[in-house]
């Protein structure tokens, strides 16, 4: 039996997230890493010598010699490099966020519906594996969402300077809240305390509410001592709490109501609480996102995540942005 072609693959960007998907590529089967792109060589050469391909500094350089990229720059670069690449039949996984605005989003799906390339947008956290699980068990029920809370905070880090947190933290949660809702926004509220230094944006809170009332309320910090990452999600029975970091689910629900010994000035019953954890299989989530890149073009499927699916969530960001940077401005909310 013939084997298939190896997928020859590149990563477009070799900082601290190109070289994760440089690693994972060098360990996928049926997948040859062919190429490392940074626009400073010595940091592409570390990687290739590290995870294998040969390194770059300009990505036009790699036409012809990968099938599929991953672009992991800045992300105000993902236009000039993203649309390019299509164009010339290259699939494309772009990192979070697709672009830093809705504009830019939709230039890049334009060149991808121009051409014959699949466009796949980084949303790492579908991929974490109890965020999977989550969606599992509340399609499998009937009870309506009431709420979900997401809380997700860091400290500072040297490591993103070109995004505030709501594109660079909260718009992992945006994505994840607006696909267990599978509802559209009707109204968007947000805030964000001014620090000693007269900054904005670094600790925001944003309020959505849908189509059919449920709400969801999401903050993201970048001046938090702590590294926090957590989901909860209220329904008629029960309440779902995610750790992302740890990939543990663990569901709570009151119990059947039973009769106490002895009377209480409360009541002659109690209500008995019960918690379980899910089991969950626990996986990098780059490895399932990477693989499911890479089967959707070996397979012709639809993009897992696709273009239009990030300009959504990018759209909501860009007016959480324009409710903290500037205020005066006329919102979707408020039309």
């Amino acid at each position: 039996m013939n084997q298939p072609m190896p997928l020859r693959v590149g990563v477009v960007g070799a900082g601290m997230m190109g070289s994760n998907h440089a690693r994972v590529y060098g360990s996928l089967k049926d997948t040859e890493l062919a190429a490392i792109v940074d626009t400073n060589f010595e940091r592409a050469k570390a990687s290739s010598r590290a995870y294998g391909g040969q390194p770059y500094s300009d990505w036009s350089e790699i036409v012809g010699a990968v099938d599929a990229v991953s672009v992991v720059t800045p992300s105000s670069m993902h236009e000039e490099v993203a649309i390019p690449l299509l164009e010339a039949g290259i699939h494309c996984l772009v990192e979070k966020p697709l672009a830093p605005d809705p504009e830019g989003c939709r230039s890049i799906i334009s060149a991808a519906n121009r051409s014959s390339a699949l466009l796949m947008v980084g949303h790492l956290e579908r991929f974490n594996p109890a965020v999977v699980a989550l969606k599992k068990v509340l399609q499998g029920s009937p009870e309506h969402i009431y709420a979900i809370e997401a809380n997700r905070k860091s400290a500072l880090s040297a490591r993103v300077d070109d995004v505030d947190v709501v594109t660079d933290l909260m718009i992992h949660d945006l994505d994840i809240v607006l696909d267990l809702i599978g509802e559209s926004v009707t109204d968007v509220t947000a805030r964000s305390p001014v620090s000693p230094e007269g900054n904005v944006g670094d600790f925001t809170t944003a309020m959505l509410t849908f189509s059919s009332g449920q709400l969801a309320c999401l903050t993201a910090s970048r001046v938090t001592q702590n590294h926090i990452r957590e989901l909860q999600v209220t329904t008629e029975n029960r309440l779902l709490t995610l750790d992302y970091s740890s990939q543990d689910l663990n569901i709570h629900r009151q119990g059947q109501l039973a009769p106490i010994d002895e009377p209480a000035q409360s009541g002659d019953f109690i209500v008995g609480l019960r918690s379980e954890r899910v089991i969950i299989q626990r996986q990098e989530p780059l490895i399932r996102e990477l693989e499911a890149f890479l089967n959707a073009i070996r397979g012709g499927y639809p993009s897992p995540v696709s273009g239009s699916t990030a300009l959504k969530v990018m759209e909501i960001a860009s007016e959480i942005q324009s409710q903290l940077f500037n205020p005066g401005a006329p919102t979707q909310s408020s039309k």
